[in-house]
């Protein structure tokens, strides 16, 4: 894992912010997220285990890696329980896809079943 610190400044709806301080300001491992960094861990350890607080989404009131920049996460505390829905084993925990028409590229009714249980999906719920 990628190693800086923050402080959460704001924890409002789906969304938590973080500042990029400088100084007397800043932590001692203070950073935010980077370009190319979107989708990447806000995580707390407490008790040895880390929790994930959210998923790195945008940047606000500044450029990406500069100080004073508010950098956004999605919050993942409120989709909790959708995610342990859709990551679980059951059946009917399945993704709604829409059915396709046609195959991408590439792909054929004989390799399917291959690629879909490399990608974790059962071919029937496509």
């Amino acid at each position: 894992m990628r190693k800086a610190e923050n402080k959460i400044v704001s924890a409002n709806g789906p969304l938590l912010k973080f500042k990029f301080d400088r100084g007397s300001s800043a932590l001692p491992l203070e950073g935010v997220s980077g370009g190319g960094d979107s989708g990447g861990p806000a995580y707390i350890k407490a008790n040895n285990t880390n929790y994930l607080l959210g998923i790195s989404s945008r940047v606000e009131d500044g450029s990406i890696g500069k100080y004073g920049v508010t950098d956004v996460y999605s919050r993942v505390s409120l989709s909790k329980s959708w995610i342990e829905n859709i990551t679980n084993e059951d059946e009917g925990s399945q993704l709604a896809l829409p059915k396709l028409n046609t195959l991408s590229t590439g792909l054929t009714e004989e390799i399917l079943p291959e690629v879909c249980a490399d990608i974790g999906l059962r071919p029937n719920a496509i």
